[in-house]
């Protein structure tokens, strides 16, 4: 899927036409159009915000979102969504480069991952 056909699908279940959702947003229906059919990438971040909002997104299809936002552009670009979070933290920063440098691996990160979601879900379900 691309950034265009998750926003034509998002759109079209909330029943909202192009223009419609154009307005909500603040941009042209023309630029709408044009980002669907990937004539355009994402737009700013903070027109994504206003869309992510529009289309009440689960955290799962805002993490998808933000993904294929990313990849509709000609450079490549890190997610807009967790730019300032990498930024803001040198130990993501250290961990990514050590992604990158083969430091770690893509095994080792899916345990960080596991041990992670299974800590959410101990919290979670504490707090009840």
């Amino acid at each position: 899927m691309v950034f265009g056909d998750f926003i034509r699908q998002k759109r079209k279940t909330q029943r909202l036409s192009v223009r419609a959702l154009a307005e909500i947003i603040g941009i042209s229906p023309v630029y709408q159009s044009s980002i669907e059919t990937g004539k355009r990438s994402a737009p700013s971040y903070e027109v994504l915000k206003r869309m992510e909002k529009e289309f009440a997104l689960t955290s799962e299809e805002s993490a998808l979102f933000y993904d294929l936002a990313s990849e509709s552009c000609s450079e490549k670009t890190v997610p807009m969504d967790i730019v300032e979070y990498i930024n803001d933290n040198a130990q993501i920063r250290s961990l990514i480069r050590a992604a990158r440098d083969g430091r770690v691996s893509d095994a080792d990160i899916v345990k960080l991952l596991t041990k992670a979601e299974k800590a959410r879900k101990r919290r979670k379900n504490t707090a009840k």
